[in-house]
């Protein structure tokens, strides 16, 4: 069933989306971090919330569990969006940067608001997200320059990891890294940031294709 409806998505190309991105380039926040909202649906992402540092995410083989796709939402056209991005130790603006470099040009839409947490590895960034069956989406990460090295994972509500991104030496992630992640089931979904190396400021956005 999953595998039916994303095939037939694929073959969609929203015709809005070169206007909204005009739009929405131009619209880089300008004020302080919780006055930031991106929202584009009614669903909204806490502004502060932290989960406890836990051992218990198979980090190891999260690569693993993402790597073998089973949609046609990844690929090229969909990685080749963050050559060259480079932050500027900003995270609240960055992060607006890189989503708007790559989600609209795939017809996805912003989900929510932006999430902003001041990041330990002792204190993890932690918020939540509902997504309907076979729904599509991508996780944009951008931290300031204190924070070294970071993984995003994406779980559901037994804690399977259904998307995943690791930073490693660079200040910004995507999740999935080679394109969208594709959810099984409707339900809640948790996206978690734990940080590997330094602590700073870190500033998350979810990006969704429409629901089949």
């Amino acid at each position: 069933m999953l595998d039916a409806q994303l095939a037939a998505r694929a073959h969609v190309a929203p015709c809005f989306v070169m206007a909204f991105f005009s739009a929405a380039s131009c619209q880089l926040p300008t004020s302080a971090p919780d006055a930031f909202e991106a929202g584009q649906q009614d669903a909204t992402l806490p502004l502060v919330s932290a989960s406890p540092a836990s051992t218990q995410t198979p980090f190891d083989a999260a690569p693993m569990a993402v790597a073998n796709v089973d949609h046609p939402f990844h690929g090229p056209a969909w990685t080749a969006c963050t050559n060259g991005f480079r932050t500027s130790n900003q995270p609240q603006r960055d992060v607006t940067r890189l989503s708007l470099s790559c989600a609209p040009y795939q017809g996805m839409r912003r989900f929510g608001r932006t999430f902003f947490h001041r990041a330990t590895p002792s204190s993890p960034g932690s918020f939540s997200i509902r997504l309907a069956t076979a729904q599509c989406a991508r996780v944009f990460v951008t931290a300031d320059n204190q924070v070294h090295s970071f993984r995003v994972s994406i779980l559901d509500s037994q804690e399977a990891i259904v998307g995943y991104a690791h930073s490693r030496s660079s200040p910004f992630a995507v999740a999935n890294e080679s394109g969208a992640f594709c959810v099984p089931r409707t339900g809640e979904y948790r996206i978690r940031i734990d940080i590997e190396q330094g602590s700073g400021l870190i500033a998350a956005e979810v990006w969704t294709l429409p629901p089949p």
